[in-house]
């Protein structure tokens, strides 16, 4: 990490409250877990992360849970927490791990996974669990929480293994924060996409094509003129457009180093002896483009991008309306600079994205995200690159956090965190493709070195990507900008029934119309007039 990025970690604030909201929610998940094992001493435990908003555990149980049960855990837990015993870090050999949790299953297969030869182990009160940390110091800094449901979930999310029941929670610093989350809830089932989508004919999904949009007339009405809005916007800003295949040898990946990050992701076919896949994403086969040429350097900047349906293997449990899918369609840019282009073109991202999100209304967040430990490359280079990406940032005038080690395993990122009406983070690019965890990153540049001496600047550009619909939707609920509307203009005829105008008609265009909603009908309605 360069110096002035780690410094950045160091001193962000967002950073630290998300390090501790993220302890606060992994210590809540052990007082469920010890609540659950005194309700149901039988219980057997696997994972409990925190994770976005909240924490989970998986537990195998004998029954399935109600709400009731819900209710007496979270009695439970109250009492836990109000004990406020303190959380004990300590460890044992595996050895002894295996000898302590030797009627948990899942553990001890944790346990064998483990590299080193001691394990760490997490105590409060009576419960003892294999946790690498860190947490809170004591229960009591937990009290303000929720239980919010449960679910069904593979352990290891493989359909092979067993169905474990998932308890979701969320955790708050203070009782104000809990509530607003909670509301922010419930308006958010109102303004489900997935319902809105349905009830305003705009697509729908089918169990013969899970993971993939049926796009009725009206939401394809809308699908191109976002296709045809960004198409001009990027010609203007002197892009090319490409349009590859679909299907590669699996060595283009292997090549790309995908294969060995993303392989349990992609859709694999045997075709004439070869392993085929279904492309997840665009950037190995931009690169076949580029090399088809020699190139000089009076051609770059060279702007290429491409619009493709994409494939990603998500697991049945994952899939979720616009936002997790298995086939969608991404407009991605790869900009082939020289060095000096580097922070001059990022910077005309940076206002092209800016501008685009403006246009709905949409807030959004900058990160910038470093080094992963498992990166490719020259270290110098990565520091060289992050630098880069950091001094466009602030030439620009922006604040940003960092978000050490979360860049991808090729380059470091520029990201957008972008926010709806109800301001929840959601994902613009329904599946990351330089990891296996999803983000609420809605369009990233990410700055890389494939084709020396050149560099490449990638830009997962949100033009018309299903995910920009999920995050519109909260923000008109059901109403769309005049420019995107599936149907901007509706005559009204409007018959007098008296004897002396019973041949007139007035016509009312929806353009023309003022109207103020209450509830679901209007009103008051004005309209101009024209007599035929």
């Amino acid at each position: 990490m360069c110096e002035h990025c780690a410094q950045a970690a160091q001193e962000s604030p967002e950073s630290q409250r998300r390090e501790k909201l993220a302890r606060m929610r992994h210590s809540t998940s052990h007082i469920m877990a010890q609540a659950v094992r005194m309700l149901f001493p039988e219980v057997k435990f696997a994972i409990g992360p925190s994770i976005a908003d909240g924490f989970y555990y998986d537990f195998d149980l004998p029954r399935p849970l109600t709400d009731a049960d819900l209710e007496a855990i979270s009695a439970k837990m109250k009492e836990i927490v109000k004990s406020n015993v303190p959380f004990e870090h300590s460890a044992m050999t595996k050895d002894e791990a295996r000898v302590f949790f030797a009627d948990q299953p899942y553990k001890l297969e944790l346990i064998d996974k483990i590299a080193d030869e001691d394990v760490s182990i997490y105590k409060q009160g009576d419960f003892t669990d294999l946790c690498a940390g860190p947490h809170v110091r004591r229960t009591g800094e937990c009290k303000h929480f929720k239980l919010t449901s449960v679910a069904g979930a593979y352990w290891r999310g493989d359909a092979t293994r067993p169905m474990l029941q998932r308890i979701y929670g969320t955790v708050w610093p203070t009782k104000n924060e809990l509530e607003a989350f909670l509301a922010i809830q419930e308006e958010a089932k109102k303004r489900d996409h997935r319902k809105l989508g349905k009830e305003l004919d705009l697509f729908f999904m089918h169990p013969y094509a899970p993971g993939a949009i049926f796009w009725q007339p009206k939401g394809y009405t809308v699908y191109r003129e976002l296709h045809n809005y960004w198409t001009e916007v990027q010609r203007a800003q002197g892009y090319i457009e490409i349009f590859n295949p679909i299907m590669y040898d699996a060595d283009l990946y292997r090549t790309s180093g995908h294969w060995d990050h993303y392989q349990d992701a992609m859709f694999k076919l045997d075709v004439d002896d070869r392993t085929m896949c279904l492309k997840p994403m665009n950037c190995p086969d931009t690169m076949l483009f580029f090399k088809q040429h020699k190139h000089s350097y009076r051609e770059l900047p060279m702007r290429v991008a491409e619009r493709q349906v994409l494939h990603r293997n998500e697991l049945s449990g994952a899939l979720s309306g616009l936002t997790r899918v298995r086939q969608f369609m991404q407009d991605d840019a790869h900009l082939f600079v020289a060095p000096e282009q580097i922070e001059d073109e990022i910077s005309k991202l940076i206002r092209l994205i800016a501008n685009h999100y403006e246009l709905f209304d949409l807030s959004y967040k900058f990160y910038l995200s470093t080094r992963p430990d498992d990166f490719m490359g020259d270290p110098a280079l990565w520091d060289k690159a992050e630098e880069a990406l950091a001094n466009a940032l602030n030439d620009n005038h922006i604040d940003y956090n960092l978000k050490p080690k979360d860049g991808a395993f090729y380059g470091p990122k520029i990201e957008f965190t972008l926010y709806d009406s109800l301001g929840r983070s959601t994902s613009n690019r329904p599946n990351d493709s330089s990891s296996n965890t999803s983000r609420p990153t809605t369009q990233w540049l990410a700055l890389s070195s494939f084709i020396a001496p050149f560099l490449v600047l990638m830009n997962a550009s949100s033009g018309y990507s299903s995910s920009t619909w999920r995050a519109c939707f909260p923000r008109g609920w059901r109403r769309f900008r005049l420019p995107f509307c599936p149907s901007p203009m509706r005559l009204c005829p409007i018959v007098n029934r008296s004897p002396m105008n019973s041949r007139r008609r007035v016509f009312a265009p929806i353009s023309t119309i003022v109207a103020k909603r209450s509830g679901t009908r209007f009103a008051k309605l004005r309209c101009k007039r024209r007599l035929t």
